[in-house]
């Protein structure tokens, strides 16, 4: 499933993975010997970097390494969601619950958001099992990967930990000191090398101020920027989850996941789940909602916070479904023949069958730039324009010259920005810049002011080939220096 959503596919490279290319050319970074945050910078966390970085060595050049590894983590996350149908379902039924479930794969992006579902699958296992057993407290082993996964995503995106408050405080009321240090263990077999290894390079300041303070200044400076915001209605925007509205249908089926006592008293009775795991997920539901929604951004792997909770919907309706074993083994198999079926006919899809979107001209024009820079030294190129030409940096096999070599979304970072890039081609003074049309003014602004003489050269003098009307693409402006 995960070929049809991978980058090197005709649906993902031809839409440049914007984001993609930035965790991985800082990964790459890091295998080469730079140090993140300090030479190459983004609001995400450590572990990221690393993760693409392995893929990067896997696979150089391309993201099919990344592909693997991602493949590896969305089959152990389906492999505990299997596990959890299991406590409650036959092993023929617990399937065609997972392939309900995979229906929400599609949803799947490869962001570093989506990567913490596998982590809150395992945990909830974990938390359904307690719940079935007699068990006073959780096993040290539980612990210690509760632990652990809280490190994770400490290192991943650290808003998303809000999932495993309210588990973690259930599993130190049944004994607090032995849970405390199990937990403990976890956290720090995780955390600590991790730390050790940029105190050692000093740059644990800068892991601070590029991950921490930077990520909490990107939910925060829109609404400190915009004239519309008034104190109380930045106060109120604070505590109140914001685009939940577009997201409505994965909120109800999670909601309904969350509350099967009330949708559905005869499951206790069955399956005599413990009440506080009803509790807790719905403290770790209205905890994780907030966290992903508090922020004035909406981006569509944000929904990722809603499947955890979806599955427990599918759970109790696959459950409801079992007294019908034969309609409930046809419509999982049914979604899984469907999923695949997109998922393998989506590049054939981009690649025939949306052709307004410029995918065969945006393939010449990557193609062109690549074999130019094949002839000459491919460090004589830096890129202005980083939201659709980022990619070209990686087939290439070359790194940024600058610390911020995309805009960082905080007040203040299109300055920092610009001054980056000026100071980057006075000292360095590349033979080509590569920019485009819809940024083409601040572009011959920032050039102008570099004092360096550069000639430009428009996407038709070089002889690409032209976008169709409704292409969503930029066409190329290149500055060639003249010596």
């Amino acid at each position: 499933m995960r070929y049809g959503f991978n980058s090197p596919s005709e649906s993902m490279h031809l839409r440049a993975a914007y984001d993609l290319n930035i965790y991985y050319l800082i990964g790459n970074g890091w295998m080469r010997g730079l140090m993140p945050y300090v030479d190459l910078s983004d609001l995400k966390g450590p572990l990221v970097f690393l993760f693409h970085g392995l893929g990067g060595v896997m696979s150089p050049g391309s993201f099919l390494g990344l592909c693997l590894l991602h493949a590896s983590m969305i089959g152990v996350g389906v492999l505990f969601a299997y596990k959890s149908a299991r406590l409650f379902l036959p092993a023929a039924s617990s399937f065609a619950a997972v392939g309900l479930y995979s229906y929400f794969l599609l949803y799947y992006e490869s962001n570093p958001a989506e990567q913490v579902w596998v982590l809150q699958h395992v945990t909830m296992y974990f938390l359904l099992r307690w719940g079935m057993s007699a068990q006073a407290v959780f096993s040290w082993r539980e612990l210690v990967i509760m632990g652990a996964s809280v490190a994770i995503v400490l290192l991943m995106k650290f808003n998303l930990i809000a999932f495993w408050g309210p588990i973690c405080l259930l599993a130190l009321c049944g004994s607090f000191r032995r849970a405390f240090l199990w937990l403990s263990v976890g956290f720090a077999s995780i955390s600590l090398p991790f730390i050790c290894y940029f105190w050692s390079q000093g740059a644990l300041l800068s892991l601070w101020q590029e991950y921490v303070v930077q990520a909490i200044l990107y939910g925060s400076s829109p609404l400190s920027e915009s004239a519309l915001c008034q104190k109380h209605v930045q106060l109120f925007s604070w505590f109140t989850p914001s685009h939940l509205h577009k997201r409505v249908n994965l909120y109800l089926l999670a909601a309904v996941g969350c509350i099967p006592c009330l949708s559905w008293p005869a499951l206790w009775g069955v399956y005599r789940l413990r009440r506080c795991v009803l509790w807790t997920l719905i403290a770790a539901f209205v905890l994780q909602v907030y966290a992903g929604y508090s922020g004035p951004y909406d981006f569509s792997h944000y929904a990722v916070v809603f499947y955890p909770f979806c599955f427990l919907c599918v759970l109790w309706g696959a459950s409801w479904l079992s007294r019908w074993p034969r309609l409930l083994h046809t419509a999982g198999l049914c979604t899984v023949v469907l999923v695949l079926g997109i998922a393998v006919s989506l590049p054939l899809y981009v690649k025939y069958g949306r052709a307004y979107n410029g995918n065969a001209q945006m393939r010449a024009t990557t193609a062109w730039i690549v074999e130019k820079l094949s002839r000459s030294d491919k460090g004589e190129l830096h890129i202005l324009e980083p939201d659709h030409f980022l990619h070209i940096y990686r087939l290439t096999g070359t790194l940024p010259g600058t610390k911020h070599f995309v805009r960082p979304m905080v007040s203040g970072g299109r300055t920092l920005y610009s001054v980056e890039q000026i100071e980057y081609i006075q000292k360095n003074r590349p033979k080509y810049l590569l920019g485009a049309t819809w940024s083409q003014g601040w572009s011959d602004s920032l050039v102008g002011s570099t004092n360096v003489p550069y000639r430009k050269v428009s996407h038709q003098e070089l002889g690409l080939p032209s976008y169709p009307p409704h292409a969503m693409r930029p066409e190329v402006v290149l500055y060639v220096r003249e010596d």
